[in-house]
């Protein structure tokens, strides 16, 4: 699922959000009503784009993965020991991926800037380079995509040999 900058909120009509949350629903609800499938795990991870303070990144993360959570446990009735809730701050990774992919110009000198100095740095040279040009087209492109949670689901399926 994808977030507006610097929110948490899910939000059904924002991007492709309700396409995947209703893809979500026919996938648990799949799970759920085969009776040979149990869920093991539910992985939640929450990620924040790069740009804003560093702390409050972390903090948006965290409160993105919760969201998710508390959107599954208001719709479910699993045992709350199988959410396993994770985040990650600013999603640096996810970036270096999107910018490697692209047909950015000088998408070399920005995997460098990007893979070298703190974050703080990083994000001020990122903003630098070429009077801006990168960063804004990143911040339109790109950065939406790294404001999101992801879930990953965890079972076992009893197979039945006649």
């Amino acid at each position: 699922l994808e977030f507006p900058v610097s929110q948490s909120v899910i939000q059904y009509d924002f991007k492709d959000n309700r396409r995947k949350l209703d893809d979500l629903e026919n996938g648990l609800r799949e799970i759920t009503d085969n009776p040979n499938i149990q869920i093991k795990r539910m992985d939640i991870h929450g990620y924040a784009s790069p740009e804003g303070g560093t702390a409050f990144n972390l903090k948006l993360s965290e409160s993105r993965a919760n969201a998710l959570k508390e959107y599954l446990i208001k719709r479910y009735n699993y045992s709350s020991g199988i959410y396993n809730v994770n985040f990650s701050g600013e999603d640096w990774n996810k970036l270096i991926e999107l910018v490697d992919e692209s047909n950015m110009p000088d998408k070399d000198q920005i995997l460098s800037i990007i893979s070298n100095g703190t974050p703080e740095e990083r994000k001020a040279n990122i903003k630098k380079f070429q009077n801006g040009v990168p960063y804004r087209q990143m911040l339109k492109e790109l950065y939406p995509q790294i404001r999101r949670v992801t879930l990953t689901v965890y079972y076992t399926k009893e197979v039945i040999v006649d």
